[in-house]
């Protein structure tokens, strides 16, 4: 048994890479929006610094990603 978990042990890597990746395009694709909002914002109330905000919902969809990807749901042997 421990073999059979030994050469399922890429696998395992490969399917949380897989998940990151997913995670990860949907974090960020949720903070392109919300920047791209900020942005457009910006535009009428000149108060919004746009550049700052951007930057903190992009390390956001990062962060929510790793969170996400890693102890949201890890994967397991079955």
């Amino acid at each position: 048994m421990k073999e059979f978990l030994r050469l399922l042990a890429p696998l395992r890597h490969k399917l949380m890479a897989e998940r990151f990746l997913k995670w990860f395009i949907y974090g960020e694709t949720a903070a392109g929006i919300l920047c791209l909002a900020v942005v457009v914002l910006s535009k009428f109330w000149t108060e919004i610094p746009s550049l700052p905000l951007c930057g903190v919902f992009v390390l956001l969809g990062l962060l929510i990603a790793l969170g996400a990807a890693f102890f949201l749901r890890k994967v397991t042997e079955k």
